[in-house]
């Protein structure tokens, strides 16, 4: 969730909400990535493009990215965290910067 002072570049991506990504209990994810790395995501399933992206006003780039289950996994997906931050607010963090 986004804090109220932040200055947020793509606020079309997340229409009014606050999220760049939310967690599941399972531990899936959804994420607000730019279009064609959510179509990289599926590709490498990782997860898949969420249903709703064919719908009239929802952003074509929303992700669930499967729960991790290897070190492997779970750098990638801390890296499309990271990424997905980076895409709505417009910053160029990497994830060393958050360690």
């Amino acid at each position: 969730m986004l804090v109220d002072d932040l200055d947020v570049e793509r606020l079309d991506v997340i229409s009014g909400s606050s999220e760049f990504a939310h967690i599941h209990p399972d531990g899936s994810l959804h994420l607000w990535l730019p279009v064609e790395r959510a179509i990289e995501v599926e590709e490498r399933q990782w997860g898949e493009r969420h249903p709703w992206v064919e719908r009239a006003g929802f952003w074509g780039g929303v992700a669930m990215v499967f729960t991790p289950e290897t070190t492997d996994d779970l750098d990638v997906v801390i890296q499309l965290v990271v990424e997905a931050y980076n895409f709505v607010v417009g910053v160029d963090l990497t994830p060393a910067d958050i360690a």
